[in-house]
C-alpha cells in the first residue's frame, strides 16, 4: 500500500487481521483498518510509536474499544511502516490524520 504525503512516498505492510499480527519491534507508524463489504478498507485509527511492539496490541491499546465499537463486527486490520525518527512520524501522523480523518482519532 503506497500513501503520498507531500511528495513523500510511504510504503505500508499489506493488510494483516490484527489478531494475528506478528507485532514487530521497529519505530513506525501503523493504521487501523476495517475492511468493507466492496472489499476496500475504512480507517479507524492512526498512530504511532518508537517501537510497535510495546503498545499493548490489540486488547490494552488505549483505543481498542472504540476500534471494536466502529468496526461492526467486521474484522480488523493493521498496515505499518518503519518510520524513524519522532518529529518525522508525529509529522506523517498528523497530515494521515487530517487526510483520513479516522473516527477513533476524535478527540
Amino acid at each position: 500500500m503506497q500513501v503520498n504525503i507531500n511528495s513523500q512516498s510511504i510504503s505500508f505492510s499489506s493488510p494483516v487481521e490484527l489478531n494475528n499480527w506478528n507485532v514487530p519491534s521497529i519505530e513506525g507508524i501503523y493504521l487501523i483498518l476495517v475492511k468493507l463489504d466492496n472489499n476496500s478498507f475504512n480507517c479507524l485509527y492512526i498512530g504511532q510509536s518508537e517501537d510497535l511492539s510495546l503498545r499493548g496490541f490489540p486488547d490494552n491499546h488505549h483505543s481498542y474499544s472504540c476500534w471494536l465499537q466502529n468496526s461492526n463486527k467486521k474484522d480488523i486490520f493493521v498496515v505499518f511502516s518503519e518510520i524513524n525518527g519522532k518529529e518525522n512520524r508525529l509529522k506523517i501522523e498528523t497530515e494521515l490524520i487530517n487526510i483520513y480523518k479516522p473516527v477513533c482519532n476524535k478527540k
